[in-house]
């Protein structure tokens, strides 16, 4: 498997969350239809910061040359299978029964072709909303059996900071690493030095890579209900609506209209830019388009 710039990309496709294999060709009508929409669904997925979606094209055309010009002309900016590997080819198409193009499988974690109708699934992300191109990933995700962290718990290895014990605190102001979570007691166990300790959520603050006025930063700490952040050699503090939260910032929801929302801990997907919301995942099923304002990075009160 090569990119666009003819580099191996092979030993890369364990990294990918999701690979879905697009089989198409520039002689077919319908693949030139479809491809400008793929291409949509893919950018509006990584301009949400879904980077764990990999496609790799899968070329039926006629020529080396006509694959070239397709592929570098039309296609979006992932992977394919070289032309010259036709055993390749022709081995994936008899393994995912492909009968006609254009043909989208995606596959899961033994190889299998994991969902069908994904075609219309992209069609339609494509014509909607960008929060709708997330709503096909999850459901994709679900059913090529990808493990993902939920998206009302801090992650496993994530970097926090031990803030507002009184019993040991000692510890306040260390950094850690987070362990794992145990939903009977509503503790995470996290790594503070040589010692593990069992702490709630609100003790808690993530060690988040932020923006901060197009300077890059990290966060620190919170006081009151202000973030302090490391930028370089200074340390900045300010509210958490002058900075932009990374994909993946577990965040408090506060101050909505629907009460049932609020102080639910959600994930960060992405920014709206156009609509200056961040698109958040309360659940499996439930995205959110919530404004900077309603957001906290204090997980608990």
């Amino acid at each position: 498997v090569v990119d666009k710039g003819n580099n191996d990309v092979t030993a890369q496709l364990d990294e990918s969350q999701l690979i879905v294999f697009y089989f198409s060709a520039h002689w077919c009508p319908p693949c030139r239809q479809f491809t400008p929409m793929l291409k949509k669904f893919f950018d509006t997925a990584r301009q949400l910061g879904d980077t764990g979606l990999q496609i790799i094209f899968v070329s039926s055309d006629n020529s080396e040359m006509e694959f070239t010009e397709y592929y570098y002309k039309h296609h979006g900016d992932w992977w394919a299978v070289p032309y010259k590997e036709r055993q390749i080819k022709e081995k994936l198409s008899s393994q995912y029964s492909v009968s006609g193009i254009p043909f989208v499988a995606v596959i899961n974690g033994w190889g299998q072709a994991a969902i069908g109708h994904t075609r219309e699934d992209i069609m339609q992300a494509a014509q909607g909303p960008s929060t709708e191109v997330l709503r096909v990933l999850a459901k994709w995700r679900a059913a090529a059996g990808v493990v993902t962290n939920r998206p009302d718990q801090l992650p496993s290895g994530a970097a926090v900071t031990v803030c507002g014990l009184t019993g040991a605190a000692e510890h306040n102001g260390k950094t850690g690493k987070i362990q794992g979570y145990n939903s009977e007691k509503g503790r995470y166990t996290v790594d503070v030095g040589d010692k593990q300790l069992a702490l709630k959520c609100g003790n808690l603050v993530q060690q988040l890579k932020v923006t901060h006025d197009g300077k890059a930063g990290v966060v620190d700490s919170l006081e009151d209900d202000s973030v302090k952040v490391t930028i370089g050699s200074e340390s900045v503090l300010c509210e958490g609506t002058a900075l932009r939260w990374p994909t993946g910032a577990r965040l408090r929801l506060f101050g909505l209209s629907k009460e049932e929302y609020n102080e639910k801990i959600v994930e960060v997907k992405g920014f709206d830019d156009a609509a200056g919301r961040y698109v958040v995942q309360l659940d499996a099923a439930t995205q959110l388009r919530v404004l900077p304002e309603k957001l906290s990075l204090r997980l608990a009160l």
